[in-house]
């Protein structure tokens, strides 16, 4: 061979080495694979590539990066803290891996509680009913009456009826406002907030109450303004509850009825009477369908229950309406009125013993307040009920709104 040759093989296989050398990186990391033309030995455990090359492994924090680092790949190695991954990561008190809200972790990697926002176990509705003590409105799911501010009706919160339709729905609530909604959800009366008496000591509760007639220094319910007793249904005051002032409210025109309930403040007495009505009219109906004046004695409604006992100028605890003024004369001329001042009342009223005697004497002293004396058409009597004629209130009325009588339906 000659030196020519010789040189131009030595230089040949000089730039296969150096070309070699950069082929596999100037860096001179071990592989285990020695490379062509090179007497270096591996020195590696790894099987796989460092991540500085191409493929699977490029060091920039691509998935299957090939760090050799557990998990999806991140790049750096780190745990993947999303909720429902199934591990308990920083922040969260549970994973069970997926998104159901009604077992012991919610969607929130958290156990369930009634104020997370969410629809969760052992709540009848979103953060309320069941187990919470918020309790659900109108329109939202239940399954008994307690988890509603309402009731429960078909697995729905709706409005109730009345106090009594409140009471059967939700037990054991107290004596205060309520909204009802008289002719029920999609009916043309609106829901209004009345004040019922749900306390069982009067008669097992369930009242509504409909009309106030207070010692306030209002002439309100006056002889000429006897209709709004029953036909005019222009409501008096705005405040449902007992507050000392007149007071009737639109359910007094709105609600049928069976009961009825009349209190007398500060006494105390009480007396209540079942079946009055049948159920299928209110009370301002239901009393513009009865005689006026009511002369007979046995016309009136025994008493149910209550404190009330025929004591005083009281004859008897019977409840009468539109009461004649008997005077002692016949029932039959009561009605024709042929005394010359028959002090007849209208509404609710009580046998009185006035200077003629029981029954029904001067019987506006035992009414709400109209009297048909002529010196007192526009002028309220202020016997409140049987107030003054059980010696619970003066006739002439202080006008200090401390003595008032209310009258309640169910």
């Amino acid at each position: 061979m000659s030196l020519q040759l010789i040189h131009k093989l030595t230089f040949a296989r000089t730039q296969i080495l150096i070309l070699g050398s950069i082929s596999l990186g100037l860096t001179a990391c071990p592989t285990s694979t020695p490379s062509t033309g090179s007497n270096s030995t591996d020195t590696s455990t790894s099987t796989t590539g460092d991540g500085d090359g191409d493929g699977d492994g490029d060091g920039d924090g691509d998935p299957g990066d090939g760090d050799g680092d557990p998990g999806n790949g991140d790049g750096d190695g780190d745990p993947n803290d999303l909720c429902g991954n199934g591990v308990v990561d920083p922040g969260e008190q549970c994973d069970d891996g997926d998104d159901d809200n009604f077992d012991s972790c919610t969607e929130l990697c958290q156990p369930p509680t009634c104020d997370d926002g969410i629809f969760s176990t052992g709540e009848t509705d979103l953060d309320c009913g069941g187990i919470c003590e918020e309790v659900c409105l109108d329109g939202q799911m239940c399954n008994q009456p307690d988890d509603c501010v309402s009731g429960c009706a078909d697995g729905t919160c709706v409005t109730a009826q009345s106090c009594a339709d409140l009471q059967a729905r939700v037990p054991g609530l107290g004596s205060f406002n309520y909204t009802i909604d008289p002719d029920g959800d999609g009916g043309p009366i609106e829901p209004s907030m009345v004040w019922c008496v749900l306390d069982p000591m009067y008669d097992g509760g369930g009242w509504t109450l409909v009309l106030i007639s207070a010692d306030d220094g209002v002439d309100t319910w006056t002889w000429n303004n006897r209709e709004m007793l029953t036909t005019d249904t222009t409501p008096v005051g705005s405040i449902p509850g007992p507050n000392g002032e007149d007071y009737k409210h639109s359910a007094y025109h709105q609600l049928p009825f069976t009961d009825l309930l009349f209190r007398h403040t500060p006494s105390g007495y009480w007396a209540a009477y079942n079946g009055v009505g049948d159920g299928s009219t209110d009370i301002g109906m239901f009393m513009d369908g009865l005689p006026s004046p009511e002369c007979n004695e046995d016309a009136g409604y025994a008493m149910s229950a209550g404190t009330l006992a025929a004591s005083g100028e009281l004859c008897s605890t019977d409840l009468y309406f539109h009461c004649g003024d008997r005077d002692g004369y016949t029932p039959e001329q009561c009605e024709a009125k042929v005394g010359p001042v028959m002090r007849s009342t209208y509404g609710p009223c009580w046998s009185r013993q006035g200077n003629q005697g029981c029954p029904l004497d001067d019987s506006s002293g035992a009414g709400l307040g109209p009297t048909e004396d002529p010196n007192y058409f526009d002028l309220e009597v202020n016997s409140l009920g049987f107030g003054f004629v059980i010696g619970e209130n003066p006739i002439t009325g202080a006008g200090d709104k401390a003595t008032y009588f209310e009258v309640l339906v169910r």
